[in-house]
């Protein structure tokens, strides 16, 4: 997750530098379509030569974040559905550049997508959802106590439906 935070970053500078440019008032051409696309654009090894991560790392981060040029998006139909570009923001464009229009989407795929990368992997799979588990109540737990106090908060309380019959916790 270092190396993503350093490509992203690095992306972030790259585009940054090259809206700017592209921006400039005596750059009177910025309104060509190709001047603006171009701003977004971006190539592995730019990415690698800005953040010191290792190209193979770069190609194979920007890989995990773009969607396969056949996927449709076919299962996002309505609100709330999984949109499969807010996994992979990232686009394959000509001669191996890359574009990304909303830095901030790559920033959330980079925090949503390890959680779901990590379930396939069926012998890590319990250990993940462990420290998911824990994390949550662990992150809650200490919200709460300093919104209320510790002597107010409870943690890992049992609902009791019927003698014996645990309905669930909280």
């Amino acid at each position: 997750m270092e190396a993503a935070r350093k490509a992203a970053l690095a992306i972030f500078d790259l585009q940054n530098e090259k809206m700017t440019a592209a921006l400039q008032p005596s750059n009177r051409d910025f309104l060509h379509p190709g001047k603006l696309l171009n701003a977004f654009a971006f190539t592995a090894l730019e990415v690698s030569e800005r953040s010191t991560v290792p190209p193979n790392e770069i190609n194979s981060l920007l890989s995990a974040l773009s969607l396969d040029s056949n996927n449709r998006n076919d299962a996002f139909n309505r609100p709330l559905e999984f949109n499969a570009i807010c996994a992979t923001p990232v686009l394959n464009w000509k001669g191996g550049s890359f574009i990304l229009f909303q830095y901030a989407a790559l920033v959330e795929a980079l925090y949503e997508n390890p959680f779901y990368w990590m379930m396939p992997d069926k012998s890590y799979f319990a250990a993940a959802m462990a420290h998911r588990g824990d994390f949550t109540e662990t992150f809650a737990r200490e919200r709460l106590e300093s919104v209320f106090g510790k002597s107010n908060v409870h943690a890992n309380v049992d609902i009791i439906e019927a003698k014996g019959k645990k309905h669930g916790e909280m």
